[in-house]
């Protein structure tokens, strides 16, 4: 029950974090092109609204891909185009949900929503972490390339992105266990199969 519960949460709490990202965007007057739950091949896919919504492989996180975010742009709604109070509360917005909803859940008498409220807690923390391919690396990406220009800043951030990503997802993936068994430990279950 518990292993079932974590995944639920971490699915909910990653949905959550993806969908402040997309309804931020909309608000502020930037475009998403499509949001995915996971990374790696695509499992299911539908397009709606000119948005395309995709279940991929293997899902320890997610992506809202914003129009003109991976790549120079020139329309007006394109991210890169966007102000800078714009971009960067696009950018943490995802974190600023899993924190307020963590905070809420861990507050609570019931086990299961402490748990998932520390599940939010720490996806909303850690994403706010300034390295690449997490939300905290984009308001300093975005204050660099003013410096460097967007088309080479774009570049840039794209190619150290690529291989912090493949870093981060090999990390989650081995995190996984110590997760599991310290979430388990601190709700005192020891019949937890892993």
């Amino acid at each position: 029950m518990i292993i079932l519960t974590l995944i639920i949460a971490l699915l909910l709490s990653l949905l959550l974090h993806e969908f402040a990202h997309f309804f931020t965007t909309i608000a502020v007057g930037g475009k998403v092109k499509a949001i995915s739950l996971g990374f790696g091949k695509v499992l299911y896919q539908f397009k709606y609204k000119h948005i395309l919504y995709k279940i991929r492989l293997i899902i320890i996180g997610g992506d809202c891909e914003l129009k003109g975010e991976r790549q120079y742009g020139t329309e007006k709604d394109d991210f890169c185009n966007l102000i800078y109070r714009k971009k960067v509360l696009i950018s943490i917005s995802g974190c600023l949900i899993n924190i307020l909803i963590g905070l809420l859940l861990w507050l609570s008498s019931n086990i299961y929503l402490e748990m998932i409220g520390i599940i939010n807690l720490a996806l909303g923390i850690c994403n706010l972490i300034p390295i690449p391919c997490l939300d905290g690396s984009i308001p300093i990406f975005i204050w660099a390339v003013r410096f460097m220009g967007q088309e080479k800043g774009y570049k840039l951030f794209m190619k150290i992105n690529k291989i912090a990503l493949k870093i981060w997802i090999v990390l989650n993936i081995l995190s996984i266990p110590w997760a599991v068994y310290y979430i388990t430990k601190l709700m005192g279950d020891k019949n937890v199969l892993f």
